[in-house]
Order: C-alpha cells, then structure tokens, then sequence
C-alpha cells in the first residue's frame, strides 16, 4: 500500500492512478474508494482517505526438452512460484547418450549452468542432442579376404557427425573390432573390411560419431570369403525348405595374370562338393539351367523339380539377357555367368596355375574349380550323361539356337556351341 495527502478545492474530481512498481500488482482501493478499477475518479466533498493495495507478483518456470537427446532440467533454489527479481540458477543435465546443446525459449546461448534473473513467467527448453541414428548397409562384393560394406547416416543426432565408418569382430559383443574410417556427416557411405580369414564368422555394423557420443547400426553375421542365398521367386526349382538356403566358398582365379577373378567352388544350387571326376550325386550337380533362362532345374536321377511337362524350348534368340543370369538373381552385385572367353582362359590354363591344361575331365577335377561330369538335362527334361560329360554354359550365343559352354569328357575338351 501507499500513502500521500494532497488538498483538492469541495466537490472537485479527482481521478486516482494506482502505479505499481516492478513486480507488484493493483489489486483494489480501500478507504473511501472501493473497487478495482484503475484509474478511478472520487469527488471531493470532504476528507478522504483513500489506500491502494498492491500484491507482489509470483511467477511460474516452466520447464521442458526436446532435441534428438535425453536429459532433465533443475532449478536452484527450486520452488513452486517465484517472486520479481529472484535470482535462479538453472541447470541442463543430459543422460549418458546425450549432450546438451542450447537453451531456447525466453532464454538462449549454450552456458551451463546459467544465471537467469526472474522478472516475469518463464518458458525454458533445453535442447539435447544424441548420437547419430545409423543403418548397417548389406555387404555386397565378397572377395577371399575382404568385403564392401558400409551403412548411412539418417540422422546426426543434433551435433555435426566427424566420424562414420563399420566395425567388425569375431565376437557378437565387438569386444575387440576394428574400424574404418570412412568420411563424416550424414548420408550413405561405403566401407571395405579387408584382412579376413576366409571360413570365419564375423559380425559387423555401421557407426558414426558425434560430440554425443557413438551410434551403432544392427549387427549383421557372415562368413569371408562365402556367399549365400535363400529363396529365390524364378530361379529356385521350388519353394520347399530342401531348396532354400545354400552357401558357397569362393576361389580366386590364378590363371588371370594380372587380372584374378571371384569364382564359386561349386555350382549354383550344390549343396556339397564333388568327390570325384564321375561324381553322379545330384546334391553336388546343383541346378541345371537353360541358356538365357532364369529358372532352374533339379533332377535326383529319376524326376525333376519342376516337374510339369517337359522342359520349355527358349525361343528367345537374343543374346544373354543379365536379367536372366542365374548369379546375378541369386548373388546380386556383379555375379554372373562366366564368358566364353574366361572358359578358354580356364581350359588353356597350366595345372599350375589352377587351370585344366587342355585336358578332359580328370583335368577339370583336379584344377582349381574342381568340376565335375554333372551331365546336363535335355529339352524333354531328362537327365543325360551325368558322371560321364561336363557341360558349363557360358554367357555367349554364337548363332540361331547356339551357345557356347565349356564341354569335357573322358578323352578331352572344348569350348564349343550347343543347342540352347
């Protein structure tokens, strides 16, 4: 309340003004004036005593986060209302994942702790960040010794991302991984993972960095220097269990002076090696494939898998369409069906080198590749010549309804067309 005297001439009007300081409020007028209405008029028709009552404001802090990180806000000394010029100290408190960044709000700038002086009702948001958000890419390029992987950054958490790259261990809990480095900031990058033993188990995943911290992307399993595949619509000879799931070793050709190429040890669809040149176990044959022909075909001997009617004539007389290339579908990437010109290299290769030497079959046995007599299925879907002739498509049609394969039997081999 306040208190003056001033004398005014009778029957005047005076009109009062209640003007609180900072932090005070006019509630109403007491004495010979009642009410709340500010300014008010009175009349002069004798002393008046008039009081004004003000009440000292209380204000609210509301308190909040937001950011791609996690934390909580304290206030000292905390109280449910506070009074015009209190002085509060607040305080950003981010969990173990996350940084604070920024106040925003009625207040601003990066200080932590910081001083505020209360002087009205207050909103106040602390901004946190949190490590990256990243995914782990598919591996894709399996060589012996090393892979293409890499991941991508969608999100940077809040903070700039100053390292990405993969990880990788034997051990699912990456207690002793190596890392590369592979650039910085948000988006899609490519990772090599080199100096693996082939036939282990590795786990890997993406990750990238900020001041946050770490983020990790899923865990994804292989085995160097192995590539699989499941089921796969078009190609696989059915969609039962039997036909599904299948792995691979890879091989380096050593006849390429200068230019090795990735082979598979055995062929699309084997579910085991070979034992021998004549080997006429249909699970080491694998699938059998027309040229330029995605579907694949499995005989156990005395039925094929499909086995409606006979085997469809290609009519098809274009060249090798790499839609149709079994390896692609099943492998992705750049896997495809040897050239014709890579079969020759292969034959014409010396034993030393992993090739056949311009031998026959026991030649194509004992080389690198190690193929066997897996015969072939003719237009009617019969199986012929298994464990007496081998015969490898290549990707090349000669002419008409020719293409060429790698053919051997007992006494020899060639590269040569046969009916497609």
């Amino acid at each position: 309340m306040t208190h003056s005297k001033t004398s005014y001439p009778f029957d005047s009007v005076v009109e009062l003004t209640a003007e609180p300081n900072d932090g005070w409020t006019f509630d109403e007028w007491q004495g010979d004036l009642s009410g709340s209405d500010n300014p008010e008029q009175i009349t002069i028709d004798g002393d008046k005593n008039v009081t004004a009552v003000f009440v000292e404001e209380q204000y609210e802090i509301n308190l909040s986060t937001q950011g791609n990180g996690d934390g909580t806000i304290s206030v000292e000394p905390a109280k449910d209302f506070y009074n015009y010029g209190d002085e509060i100290e607040i305080t950003a408190e981010p969990d173990e994942t996350s940084e604070f960044k920024e106040w925003d709000g009625d207040i601003s700038g990066t200080e932590n702790p910081k001083n505020v002086t209360v002087t009205s009702d207050l909103e106040i948001i602390a901004i946190f960040g949190g490590t990256p958000e990243v995914e782990t890419a598919d591996l894709s390029d399996m060589r012996i010794n090393s892979v293409t992987g890499g991941g991508e950054v969608t999100d940077n958490g809040g903070f700039e991302v100053t390292d990405r790259g993969v990880c990788w261990s034997i051990d699912p809990d990456f207690t002793d991984d190596v890392c590369t480095v592979d650039g910085n900031g948000t988006g899609s990058f490519n990772s090599m993972i080199s100096d693996l033993t082939q036939g282990t188990f590795y786990y890997v995943r993406a990750y990238a960095t900020n001041q946050a911290g770490t983020g990790y992307g899923e865990s994804i399993e292989f085995v160097a220097g192995y590539v699989s595949h499941g089921y796969v619509n078009g190609l696989t000879p059915s969609g039962d269990s039997q036909f599904e799931d299948r792995s691979y070793k890879l091989i380096a050709s050593r006849w390429n002076e200068g230019d090795p190429k990735i082979w598979t040890a055995l062929n699309l669809g084997a579910k085991g090696s070979s034992k021998g040149a004549t080997d006429d176990n249909p699970d080491a044959a694998g699938w059998y494939f027309q040229f330029n022909r995605l579907q694949g075909y499995y005989h156990d001997g005395s039925s094929r898998t499909p086995g409606s009617g006979a085997m469809d004539t290609v009519d098809d007389r274009t060249d090798w369409q790499i839609e149709n290339d079994p390896c692609r579908a099943a492998f992705g990437g750049n896997w495809r069906v040897p050239t014709a010109s890579e079969w020759r290299g292969f034959r014409s290769a010396s034993t030393e080198f992993g090739g056949m030497n311009g031998g026959g079959r026991e030649a194509a046995f004992n080389s690198d590749l190690e193929l066997h007599a897996a015969g072939g299925i003719d237009v009617e879907g019969d199986i012929t010549s298994r464990g007496s002739i081998g015969y490898y498509w290549s990707s090349d049609q000669t002419e008409g309804a020719f293409a060429d394969a790698l053919i051997f039997s007992s006494t020899g081999s060639t590269v040569d067309d046969l009916p497609r």
